[in-house]
């Protein structure tokens, strides 16, 4: 009799803790891909396939999870007011589509690049438990200093 009302709620919990880490696995490799996304970025000369290229490598090291609609990557830099972004792919790169959008790390100098990198995937991950079910939204982003051949400019 005990069984029968423990085990309803012991399914629940283990099902929770099963599809949670299903979720935070695929958070990891997100935040991975991203994270060596920037830092391809970083290095690779400005070309014109400069963004298409850390775009299509974000996407393979995420283990072809995500798909270039859902990844963002930037170019931006350090003005007087603020920050301008110089190169964006996808040509824009709403909050609402690919998450917050990075700040403008500690120490970079004015006039100085950095490559912004971020995904966002909602909807495809779920945390089950036997009565409830909730869609995740998983976002990631990484900022890197671009150094084009340690000059650290672009334009």
């Amino acid at each position: 009799m005990e069984f029968a009302i423990i085990a309803p709620l012991l399914f629940a919990l283990l099902l929770g803790t099963i599809s949670g880490g299903i979720a935070l696995s695929h958070k990891n490799s997100m935040t991975n891909a991203v994270r060596e996304g920037a830092r391809l970025g970083a290095t690779l000369p400005d070309s014109g396939t400069w963004a298409t290229s850390v775009q299509s490598r974000v996407d393979e090291i995420a283990g072809n999870d995500l798909s270039t609609a859902q990844i963002c990557v930037e170019l931006a830099v350090k003005t007087a007011s603020g920050e301008t972004t110089v190169r964006q792919l996808p040509i824009t790169c709403s909050s609402t589509t690919y998450g917050p959008e990075p700040s403008m790390p500690v120490g970079v100098d004015i006039g100085d690049c950095v490559v912004k990198v971020r995904a966002r995937r909602a909807g495809v991950d779920r945390l089950e438990a036997v009565l409830v079910s909730r869609a995740l939204t998983l976002d990631a982003d990484a900022v890197a200093r671009f150094e084009r051949g340690g000059t650290g400019s672009c334009g």
